[in-house]
């Protein structure tokens, strides 16, 4: 089932956010800023800090793995045949 949800779900979501890697780093360090800021109603940041934390750093990693590895995720797409979106200009 939860292979089904994926590939419904998961891969057109996936292959939509990595369109765009500028705009999908920037969701990620708002999601951290968002995390941070807002307490969980669900699960204690305090109880289960070292797991929030893990979440947290995987994140991290993530979002350093996307600004690192760009170029190749933008080439890999072209290759595929998927779309890579240019980043819509910031309005002051």
């Amino acid at each position: 089932m939860f292979s089904s949800l994926q590939e419904v779900v998961g891969r057109p979501i996936n292959e939509y956010a990595f369109g765009d890697i500028d705009g999908l780093i920037a969701t990620v360090d708002k999601v951290l800023d968002w995390d941070q800021r807002v307490d969980n109603g669900f699960t204690s940041k305090t109880s289960h800090q070292a797991e929030w934390q893990d979440i947290r750093k995987g994140l991290g990693t993530l979002r350093e793995m996307l600004r690192t590895r760009a170029d190749e995720i933008r080439a890999t797409r072209k290759q595929n045949g998927l779309e890579n979106r240019k980043p819509k200009p910031k309005l002051d």
